[in-house]
């Protein structure tokens, strides 16, 4: 049964590679289709890229999402603007703060708020209705109105201004590390291949593989979330495949060359159907993410199930193609490595089996080692280069202040039935003193109007500014220390639900 399945199979492969082969003219006009629909996709797709990390049904999601609706807060559409005075009166102050409010007003829907006057320093956020990337647009317009307003020194930064200040410099440097690893592809390519036009089957095939996941991907990323970084792990993963199936597939085919009557259908039999086998694997394997209930991780698991599907479907339509025309050994010069015997080095290691295995795992564990020194956190705020103006206006805050206060953490507090009992405001204030007491803890912000209050009465909010960087050890404690001992023992009456939120 088992010989009958793996017969049929490479049968089915070789019926699939001989059609291609047969109506090429047609199968290449298609894949040329897909790909440029895939520079379409690929070139389109950043307006529908998410950057949000939440867990649906968890603590800090309920608070978000009780913040967007009860507060009308939208962190990641929210500038903040700094203008600095050396000595300004009270009406002065007034002055300089009707300015920040006659400059918001080129974001349609716009509205100042939290407006604060300390230390020779005007703070004032600006909230707008828009996403991160759709706010961020309006950075550029936002400076040229403050100094049109007469705040020419004023600095702007927030979610929006970051985004607009270091995409450009995350998009260069992107595009040079593809750069890098296309030419250090090739230099591989040439020398496994040799000098000779099977180097271009990997690399058409990866562009080919590439542009029609993206492209699927931005049609899909019309219905469900997408992470941004989603582009990056189809570009990293599908250049790997490429490469991995079309040297793998050439190997076989020049070998068969000269031996087998009908060369592509007995690489087909073997190469291809190892290929297929392959890419369903990696997809099986990686589509376990979208078992995950995390949106993100699913787009990322989504994602990966693509590739793999669309990789197969090149192997046995398009590659057949390339090996026809492309794949033929050099006869003269240089003719790569995948030429050489390595019948020496086996017979080594089949002699002396223990000595290899040692010296392999003493190689692998060196390698290994540096696992030991990598720190996965989330991205800090402190590694924004310093010399643009988000950044600058950052270490302005941070100087005073501490850098923990650019992520506060929030307590949302829904007190349902109790929301007019007269005992919560001395309840609030003694919960927001122990907080306050905390050595990890910059200063807790409370109060008994907006912003602290919503318009019902019946949800609460408490800043919480810590003293460190979002993702440091010392944040990771505190915010353990709030959910676990803070929270549980606030003095709010039974029925209350408090929930932990913000960075």
């Amino acid at each position: 049964m088992h010989n009958k399945v793996n017969e049929y199979t490479a049968q089915m492969l070789v019926t699939w590679s001989k059609a291609a082969i047969k109506a090429r003219a047609l199968v290449l006009t298609i894949w040329i289709a897909l790909t440029a629909f895939g520079f379409f996709g690929a070139s389109n797709l950043d307006q529908y890229l998410s950057t949000s990390l939440s867990v649906p049904g968890s603590s800090s999601a309920v608070a978000n999402e009780i913040l967007n609706k009860q507060f009308k807060a939208n962190t990641e559409g929210t500038f903040t603007v700094m203008y600095k005075y050396k000595q300004a009166s009270a009406q002065q102050i007034a002055t300089f703060k009707a300015s920040v409010a006659q400059a918001s007003r080129v974001i349609p829907g716009s509205e100042v708020s939290n407006e604060k006057a300390f230390a020779g320093t005007l703070y004032s956020n600006i909230g707008t209705p828009f996403n991160l990337k759709e706010a961020a647009s309006y950075t550029e317009v936002l400076r040229s109105a403050l100094v049109a307003h007469g705040l020419s020194g004023a600095l702007v930064t927030g979610p929006p201004a970051i985004e607009s200040d270091v995409v450009p410099i995350l998009s260069s440097d992107l595009r040079r590390g593809q750069i890098t690893a296309v030419v250090l592809a090739t230099l591989l390519l040439i020398a496994t291949l040799g000098f000779s036009w099977a180097v271009f089957i990997p690399l058409l095939f990866g562009l080919a593989t590439i542009s029609t996941t993206l492209g699927v991907i931005y049609l899909l990323a019309q219905k469900f979330l997408m992470v941004l970084y989603v582009p990056n792990i189809i570009e990293l993963i599908g250049l790997g495949l490429a490469i991995d199936y079309s040297l793998l597939m050439v190997h076989r085919y020049r070998r068969e060359l000269g031996q087998s009557e009908d060369p592509i259908a007995q690489t087909m039999k073997t190469a291809g159907r190892t290929a297929v086998i392959s890419g369903l694997t990696v997809a099986l394997g990686l589509a376990t993410l979208l078992l995950v209930p995390v949106p993100f991780v699913r787009s990322i698991g989504l994602a990966c199930l693509v590739l793999p599907l669309v990789s197969i479907l090149a192997a046995v339509t398009l590659q057949p193609i390339l090996l026809s025309k492309l794949a033929a050994a050099p006869n003269v010069g240089f003719k790569g490595v995948l030429e050489f015997s390595f019948d020496r080095l086996t017979n080594f290691a089949i002699a002396k089996p223990g000595k290899v295995l040692a010296s392999t795992l003493i190689v692998l564990s060196i390698l290994l080692s540096a696992l030991l020194w990598l720190q996965v956190t989330p991205s800090s705020l402190s590694a924004i280069p310093a010399h643009l103006e988000s950044a600058r206006a950052l270490d302005s805050v941070t100087d005073k202040v501490g850098i923990g206060v650019i992520t506060p953490h929030e307590i949302v507090i829904d007190l349902e039935t109790h929301s007019g009992s007269p005992d919560i405001p001395g309840i609030r204030f003694e919960f927001a003193k122990k907080l306050a007491a905390n050595p990890e803890v910059f200063t807790v912000a409370s109060g008994e109007k907006w912003p602290y209050i919503d318009a019902s009465g019946r949800y609460l909010r408490i800043y919480v500014f810590g003293q460190h960087d979002l993702g440091s050890d010392q944040t990771k404690q505190l915010v353990d220390q709030l959910r676990d001992d803070y929270i549980p023992n606030s003095g709010f009456p039974a029925g209350t639900k408090i929930y932990l939120g913000g960075a």
